[in-house]
C-alpha cells in the first residue's frame, strides 16, 4: 500500500511540474507580446483624501496648557485636482467636522474662570503649491504650502452647571462649590448656550494657511502630513468680546484662530496609469544565426550540425552528417562501393582494398605521397572527414529513443525523450533522464 501511495505522489508531482513548465512557456510568450511604456502625459483625475487630526483653539479664552498636538479631534474629507498642465498647483475642496473648546482656569481673579465648547462644520477651498519647480517628481517626499478661504458653522456652549443643575462657584482656594457652599466638580458637559446679542447667525469666515509634506507611498497612494492655521474673520466663535465680558480682561488685539494638525490618506482611483501596456501582434526577436542558422540547408541547425558543409541535397542523419550505411567512413554520396563488408579497409572512394594490395602498399619502399600518408599511420577513422567516432554504445533501455537508428542519441531525440517523460508516454524515471543527459554529452 505504501509503494502504491508513493507512485501516486510521484505521478502528481510530475503532472504539476509539467503544468508549471507549460504555464512558464505561456508567460514567456505573453511577456514577449506585451510592452510597457511610460505615459508621457497621463490624464489626472480628482483624488479623494480622508484623515483626522487635532484641533487647538487660541483666542480670548486660553487653555492653561496647550500645544498644537493637544486639543479636540477633527475629521477631514478632501477632493483635490491639478490646476493647469504643469501640475505645480493643486486645488482642494474640503469638509471638516470636529470640536473646538477652551478651558480658562484662574485662582486670583475668579471672574476669569471661563470655558466654552462648540461643534464646527467647516467647508472650504484652497490651493497647494508643491515646489516641483525645484524638486524632481521622482522624489518620494514633497513639501507644500497652501492658502484658501472657508466658512465655519458653529454652535457655542459653556459648562456652567453641575450634574444636579446647580451653577459653579469658583473659590480663591481653587475649589468649586455650589451657591450653597457644597463642594462639587465640573462634569465637562456643555449645557448652556452662549450667543452674542448683536449677532443673528453662527457663521464665520476664516483664512487657512497650511504647510506640510506629501509622502508618495505608491503610484496611487499618498500620505499627507500637514499643519494649518485658520484665522477667523469674526469674534463670534467663543462668544467673548471686550464689550460682552469686560471682566475677563479680553485683549482686543488678539484675533481668534485655531490650528489643525493632521494626516490624510490620499487615493488616486481615477487617473491614468503612469505606465501603459500595449499588446503587439508580432515581436521582433534577435535571431542567433550562428545557433539557429542552417548554412548547408540540410535541415539541421548549425548549433547542432556536426558536418557544417554537407553538399546540397545529400541525405543526413540527426547530427547533420551524410549517411554512411556500410559504416566504412565514406559517406554514401562519395562511396563507389556501397555495402562494404564490416571491418574492411577502403580507399578514399569507399572501395575495399584487397589483402594483397594492402600488403603491397605497406611493403612499398618508395616514398609515399602526402595524400596517402593517412593510410599508413592512421586508423580508418581518418579516411574521411565525415567519419564519427562511436566508442559509446547506447544502453538497451534507450535504444527505442534512437528514431533514425544511427546509433547516436541526437539533441532532438533527447528533447523528445524528456517530453515523453513529462507526458507519461515512456517508462522513464528521473534517474533515467539524468543518465540520458550524461550519455548525450559522452557521445
Amino acid at each position: 500500500m505504501t509503494i502504491r501511495y508513493a507512485y501516486i505522489i510521484i505521478i502528481l508531482f510530475c503532472a504539476v511540474a509539467a503544468n508549471r513548465i507549460n504555464a512558464q512557456e505561456l508567460d514567456d510568450l505573453e511577456s514577449l507580446l506585451k510592452v510597457e511604456v511610460e505615459n508621457i502625459d497621463p490624464v489626472y483625475k480628482p483624488v479623494i483624501s480622508v484623515g483626522s487630526g487635532v484641533l487647538s483653539y487660541y483666542g480670548d479664552i486660553r487653555n492653561n496648557y496647550q500645544t498644537p498636538t493637544s486639543g479636540d479631534l477633527g475629521y477631514l474629507v478632501n477632493v483635490s485636482a491639478y490646476l493647469g498642465d504643469h501640475r505645480y498647483l493643486r486645488g482642494n475642496i474640503y469638509f471638516m467636522l470636529g470640536t473646538l473648546s477652551a478651558n480658562q482656569r484662574a485662582y486670583e481673579n475668579l471672574n476669569e474662570n471661563f470655558n466654552f465648547a462648540t461643534t464646527i462644520n467647516l467647508f472650504g477651498i484652497n490651493v497647494d503649491y508643491d515646489f516641483d519647480h525645484f524638486i524632481s517628481r521622482k522624489k518620494r517626499i514633497h513639501p507644500y504650502v497652501s492658502l484658501g478661504i472657508e466658512n465655519i458653522l458653529f454652535n457655542t456652549k459653556t459648562d456652567a452647571l453641575n450634574a444636579n443643575g446647580e451653577p459653579y462657584v469658583y473659590t480663591s482656594g481653587g475649589l468649586i462649590t455650589t451657591p450653597s457652599g457644597e463642594l462639587t466638580q465640573r462634569d465637562f458637559e456643555p449645557d448652556t448656550d452662549l450667543k452674542l446679542e448683536e449677532t443673528n447667525n453662527n457663521l464665520s469666515l476664516a483664512v487657512p494657511v497650511e504647510v506640510g509634506f506629501d509622502i508618495q507611498v505608491a503610484d496611487r497612494f499618498m500620505i499627507r502630513l500637514g499643519s494649518s492655521i485658520h484665522y477667523l474673520l469674526s469674534d463670534n466663535i467663543d462668544q467673548v468680546t471686550e464689550k460682552t465680558r469686560p471682566d475677563l480682561n479680553v485683549n482686543k488685539d488678539i484675533s481668534d484662530f485655531f490650528t489643525y494638525t493632521y494626516f490624510t490618506l490620499n487615493l488616486d482611483l481615477f487617473s491614468e496609469d503612469k505606465t501603459l501596456t500595449y499588446e503587439r501582434f508580432f515581436v521582433d526577436v534577435d535571431f542567433d544565426y550562428e545557433m539557429y542558422g542552417d548554412e548547408d540547408n540540410d535541415m539541421v541547425y548549425d548549433g547542432w550540425d556536426e558536418c557544417l558543409e554537407t553538399p546540397y541535397g545529400v541525405k543526413v542523419d540527426s547530427t547533420g552528417c551524410p549517411l554512411d550505411d556500410d559504416m566504412d567512413g565514406v559517406p554514401n554520396y562519395q562511396d563507389n562501393e556501397p555495402g562494404t563488408a564490416p571491418g574492411a579497409f577502403v580507399d578514399e572512394n569507399g572501395v575495399a582494398i584487397e589483402d594483397d594490395e594492402l600488403i603491397a602498399r605497406l611493403d612499398n619502399s618508395d616514398a609515399v605521397n602526402r595524400n596517402e600518408v593517412a593510410l599508413y599511420i592512421r586508423d580508418r577513422s581518418s579516411y574521411s572527414q565525415y567519419y564519427r567516432q562511436r566508442n559509446v554504445e547506447i544502453p538497451e533501455k534507450f535504444e527505442f529513443l534512437d528514431s533514425d537508428e544511427d546509433e547516436y542519441i541526437s539533441f532532438d531525440e533527447m528533447l523528445n525523450a524528456i517530453d515523453m517523460y513529462f507526458d507519461f508516454e515512456a517508462e522513464l524515471d528521473a534517474d533515467d533522464i539524468y543518465e540520458l543527459n550524461s550519455l548525450f554529452f559522452a557521445q
